[in-house]
């Protein structure tokens, strides 16, 4: 099986970036695209990028995931087609029994 990573520290990117490379990925047959961006405007979903090219990837039988933001959910996160995930920090307050019997 091959694995494909991408990725880039950009601060900006214009939108026609932005939908290339969910068009790229659509192109590439990919099983899951993952998104930790966010726009700056709560623009509609017609207008944002983030939600226009993971609209086109869910229909294209894509899962998308996105960053819930620390803030509140912004831009592509917004949409009812994308998995929003979300950290609540590194330390674990309690014991964890895993399905193995490891604590």
């Amino acid at each position: 099986m091959d694995l494909m990573i991408a990725a880039f520290g950009l601060k900006y990117l214009p939108a026609s970036d932005i939908l290339k490379a969910f068009d790229d990925a659509i192109h590439d047959n990919v099983d899951v695209i993952t998104m930790s961006l966010a726009g700056r405007s709560q623009r509609s979903y017609f207008e944002d990028p983030f939600s226009v090219g993971s609209f086109h990837a869910y229909e294209n039988g894509i899962l998308v995931v996105a960053f819930a933001g620390n803030n509140g959910l912004l831009g592509g996160a917004t949409v009812p087609w994308v998995i929003k995930v979300a950290a609540v920090g590194q330390e674990f307050l309690t014991t964890t029994q895993l399905g193995n019997g490891d604590v």
